[in-house]
């Protein structure tokens, strides 16, 4: 695996689902940008580009922070939107554990 700030491995993983070359080149710059210490990313892309295939994919390719730090956020102003990123995050990442956590319902404090 290749080796990543701080000396750690990122994960790799094979997905079923074919990356749009911007979609990937997008990955590769954040990859490279977290390499060089930039924690703080933003990413800006129209409408229907895929901002949710990308960090999916994104997802398995840093690195945990620390060995406690190897759970995921993400946030959506919208329900709809967290079903989305849902969906895509386990189709990306069918091993990961994926949960929801909105209003009364409460996701699994261990879920990736």
């Amino acid at each position: 695996m290749p080796q990543q700030a701080g000396g750690t491995a990122a994960r790799r993983y094979t997905s079923a689902v074919q990356l749009r070359p911007y979609q990937q080149e997008c990955i590769d710059r954040c990859l490279e940008a977290f390499r060089l210490g930039i924690m703080r990313q933003a990413v800006s892309l129209p409408v229907g580009s895929g901002k949710t295939v990308i960090f999916s994919h994104l997802i398995r390719s840093l690195p945990p922070l620390s060995p406690t730090a190897t759970q995921t956020l993400v946030l959506a102003h919208r329900e709809e939107l967290l079903y989305q990123a849902a969906r895509q995050i386990q189709a990306a990442n069918p091993d990961l554990m994926v949960e929801i956590e909105q209003g009364g319902r409460q996701a699994n404090l261990v879920a990736d």
